[in-house]
């Protein structure tokens, strides 16, 4: 599985996956583990729902800070988006635990409650992408794959 990451991260370019990191950026415990614990300590990351909230209510709505980005920015952050969920060999976890040497999820998701699909993180960042950058994509002129095409499971699902 290894080599087949390695290949996969290869059809990426570093700023596309910097784009990608920049989805869970505000999550990054990295030299400030205990301010973390204290903010975001209390989800649990493998219920859907719990990770959808903490990204409502701290990152997209417009005054929040993902509201801030610039149509260009949106549109490359979610055009990387799209190419990590379809590509079946994009292994989340290993981007996220490890490709980062200086990233990391808080200690509480990570070794308390283990992170049991690191692709439902990004599955659930699409749904509040196209939930609150939707209708700009698309009037931009951004194809915006459906949940289904891009294998999320629907929020019933969930």
């Amino acid at each position: 599985m290894m080599k087949n990451t390695r290949i996969v991260y290869l059809s990426f370019t570093k700023a596309q996956l910097n784009n990608l990191l920049l989805f869970i950026d505000d999550f990054d415990a990295y030299d400030k583990e205990e301010k973390m614990e204290d903010r975001f300590g209390h989800i649990d990351l493998n219920v859907r729902h719990n990770f959808q909230q903490a990204l409502i209510e701290h990152f997209f709505p417009k005054e929040k800070r993902f509201g801030y980005f610039k149509i260009d920015s949106k549109i490359e952050m979610t055009q990387v988006l799209i190419k990590a969920l379809q590509c079946a060999e994009f292994d989340f976890e290993h981007f996220v635990e490890y490709l980062s040497e200086e990233y990391s999820l808080p200690y509480s998701w990570v070794v308390q409650r283990k992170v049991q699909n690191y692709r439902m993180i990004y599955e659930e960042v699409y749904r509040m992408v196209v939930r609150y950058w939707g209708a700009e994509l698309t009037a931009a002129g951004l194809d915006l794959p459906s949940e289904q095409a891009l294998n999320i499971p629907s929020e019933e699902q969930a």
